[in-house]
């Protein structure tokens, strides 16, 4: 048998590639380069022949151009498009430029391949999921990587969830146009995604904007042919705005909201996974497409050809032990029994006490839960004493408000809230309850716990939430059997932004600070809301995260939910100077990462093989997927810890397996500087995989920054607690 381990990454042959040049852009103070190379890029490749691309902070192509063809081209963008085009002042070359392997595979997948993904279109519409209303649409996914010195590509495949009716059908059912805000779309000829931020106004007063500015000619079609009283939106794509008519937009259903739009999400969530041995179907096929469309010859990274970049947990010194009462160590699969044979790592108290909404329609009087919590608890040496319960009759924000207040008269240290099932038909949904009753305790300190009806019946999720129930009273059930031998103190950040309304480059934000011991226990945590211009986080704030007191003198790992933006880093740097410790940065990226793969080619006696993942060399038995007669091959998840390195300071990592085994793991994309290293990065980042009381299934994410997208978005709300320092894991 072998094992073999591979990636959705393919190596670009640079012998193939035409001439490149890159041009450097001169913007006005205060302006975001990136913000204008994007729409540039796009702008120019309608301007001038051959492909643009904007990658690496410069403007890169396969045609040479004068200074004065720029000027020209500069001042028809200035009259038809002055924002943000009118900040920029000249477009110049770098006349001594060496390409990177980054700039070349983002030349390779945003120029050369720009069209690829129209092109596949035929073969992913079989792959296509009807659910009634809405419907599953597969995508191909192009990025460009750099591996090591090589420049590579990476063929993903997307899914997204569109409403049959397009924008302007399911707009003609609303009474306020407001309604649309928040609702994600697709435009319909270009293909990317954004949300609606603003009603903008009807097409009369916008249509000879709108055309003006609008190169594009399929899009123009849409433009010349809305009637008069079709409304325009503004749609946010990551830094940039764009106003289109609704008829030019397909509906993005996303989860929170399924129920709105008559979905079933159990369904839907169904058909959004993707086993691997199916997903890598598709891939392969793709691949074969790209081949021929392009002449290449393209060849998944393997351990077969390239072992040095493939790690698992071991080569990381990667071991999952964990530490519970009475000294007591085990693996992390073993941790429930030890919990209770030992008892827990360190109970703050004998006694919890509880109280109980119960919202479910219709009441049920008769339930084991407080039972089974009861015995739950009793084997972890944690007595539960009831205080009350409330039965919710009709379920509203006020009818809730009711019952915590009743509730908090008898004080108790956790409420827990009961809520239905919610059917698809339901006009309210789990984002309404689940929201409304955490902006009600949250912002008390009272600890607070959800539960679901259906959840009652399952021991597991009894276990969760037992265990969350401990974690928020301020119980330690268990920590890192082995500290991180390279920190005193582990911190997840996260800086959440939303743009206000009415005043341009304002921003409201909610700083957060998560801080840990290296043995993953809690030390604090700490929160920082205010409103600040564009993107710069002031010393202040970063002060009020890492207090002298804590941090002076200590080995700081710090995880950065998403990319450092703006100064962060050099912040942060400088700010450990000061302290006189040492801040190694960790970014944690849990979307875009291709995939990875685990092939298992086992000796049959059967004729024939099952599949072919790719092509042999002349002369060579078998690659990854290509077995001899007599010969299987299963594609399955890889094991947790399995690791693609990038290079010297960037990995895709597997942090966790999904719970089911029909869905492929979407890797972690970490990324880190010297002098630490990416193997010390994947340790600590799995380190940290271990320790969720939430939950016995193991989450994605470290616990310094999961749930760091829910604690932004409601601290940005003005749901947080009262205390903007403590202890106690109120977010779990």
């Amino acid at each position: 048998m072998q094992d073999i381990i591979f990636t959705e990454l393919i190596p670009v042959d640079t012998d193939s590639l035409p001439k490149l040049f890159a041009y450097h852009l001169i913007i006005g103070e205060n302006n975001s380069a990136k913000k204008i190379g994007g729409k540039l890029s796009y702008r120019l490749r309608q301007h001038f022949p051959g492909n643009w691309v904007w990658s690496n902070s410069k403007l890169i192509s396969d045609a040479e151009q004068s200074e004065e063809a720029f000027q020209k081209a500069l001042e028809s963008l200035w009259r038809r498009e002055p924002d943000p085009f009118t900040h920029l002042y000249k477009i110049t070359p770098y006349p001594a430029w060496q390409s990177t392997p980054k700039e070349i595979a983002d030349f390779f997948s945003n120029g050369i391949l720009a069209d690829f993904r129209k092109q596949t279109q035929a073969i992913l519409q079989t792959e296509e999921k009807d659910l009634g209303p809405a419907y599953v649409e597969r995508n191909c996914d192009l990025r460009g990587w750099a591996v090591g010195d090589e420049p590579a590509i990476s063929l993903s495949i997307s899914s997204n969830l569109i409403y049959k009716k397009d924008l302007k059908a399911y707009a003609a059912t609303l009474q306020d146009p407001q309604e649309l805000l928040g609702i994600w779309v697709l435009v319909k000829e270009q293909d990317f995604k954004g949300e609606i931020v603003n009603v903008v106004g009807l097409m009369k007063d916008h249509r000879q904007r709108l055309l003006a500015t609008s190169s594009d000619k399929r899009m123009q079609l849409f433009l010349q042919n809305a009637p008069e009283n079709e409304w325009v939106v503004k749609i946010r794509h990551g830094q940039n705005y764009y106003d289109y008519p609704v008829s030019a937009l397909k509906v993005v259903l996303m989860t929170g909201y399924l129920s709105k739009f008559g979905v079933d999400s159990k369904k839907a969530l169904n058909a959004f996974r993707i086993a691997p041995k199916h997903r890598f179907e598709m891939i392969r096929e793709l691949r074969t497409r790209l081949c021929e469309l392009h002449g290449i010859e393209g060849k998944f990274y393997s351990s077969r050809h390239y072992p040095e970049r493939f790690l698992r947990g071991e080569d990381v010194e990667f071991t999952p032990k964990i530490q519970v009462g009475n000294n007591q160590t085990c693996s992390d699969k073993e941790v429930f029994q030890y919990l209770q044979k030992y008892g827990l790592y360190k109970r703050r108290t004998e006694t919890i006490s509880m109280g109980v909404i119960d919202a479910r329609r219709p009441p049920i009087p008769e339930t084991n839960f407080g039972k089974q919590i009861r015995e739950i608890l009793s084997t972890l040496g944690v007595r539960l004493k009831f205080v009350g319960q409330e039965q919710v009759m009709t379920l509203s924000r006020v009818s809730i408000e009711k019952s915590i207040n009743r509730l908090q008269e008898k004080k108790p240290d956790v409420i827990v809230a009961i809520f239905p099932d919610f059917k698809e038909n339901d006009e309210e949904g789990d984002d309404w309850f689940y929201g409304h009753f955490k902006s009600l305790t949250i912002g008390r300190n009272i600890a607070g716990q959800v539960i679901d009806h259906s959840t009652l019946n399952t021991q597991y999720a009894l276990w969760n939430v037992a265990l969350g129930i401990l974690g928020k009273t301020g119980n330690i059930p268990f920590v890192l059997a082995d500290p991180l031998p390279y920190a005193d103190l582990v911190v997840g950040i996260d800086i959440a932004r939303e743009r206000k309304q009415n005043l341009a480059g304002s921003m409201n934000v909610a700083a957060t600070a998560r801080i840990y011991f290296n043995n993953g226990e809690l030390l604090q945590y700490a929160i920082h809301d205010a409103p600040l211009e564009g993107e710069t986080i002031p010393d202040t704030v970063l002060h009020s995260l890492f207090p002298a007191d804590t941090f002076a003198g200590k080995r700081v790992v710090i995880h950065r939910d998403g990319p450092f933006r703006g100064n962060e880093k050099q912040a942060l740097h400088r700010l450990a100077e000061e302290l006189g410790a040492t801040f190694y940065l960790v970014e944690i990226r849990k979307s875009g990462a291709p995939r990875i793969y685990r092939a298992i080619y086992h000796e049959q006696q059967q004729k024939g093989s099952e599949m072919d993942i790719q092509q042999p060399e002349k002369g060579s038995k078998m690659d990854i997927q290509q077995p001899e007669k007599g010969s299987k091959i299963d594609i399955q998840q890889p094991e947790k810890g399995t690791a693609f390195k990038l290079n010297a300071r960037e990995a895709l990592l597997v942090s966790s397996l999904p719970p089911f085994r029909t869905a492929t793991p979407q890797p972690l994309y970490i990324r880190t500087e010297a002098p630490f290293t990416i193997e010390q990065a994947i340790h600590s980042v799995l380190s940290l995989t271990l320790l969720h009381y939430g939950s016995q299934i193991q989450p994605k994410l470290p616990v310094t920054v999961h749930y760091s997208d829910r604690i932004g978005y409601l601290a940005l709300h003005g749901i947080k607690p009262k205390d903007l320092e403590g202890n106690i894991p109120f977010w779990l």
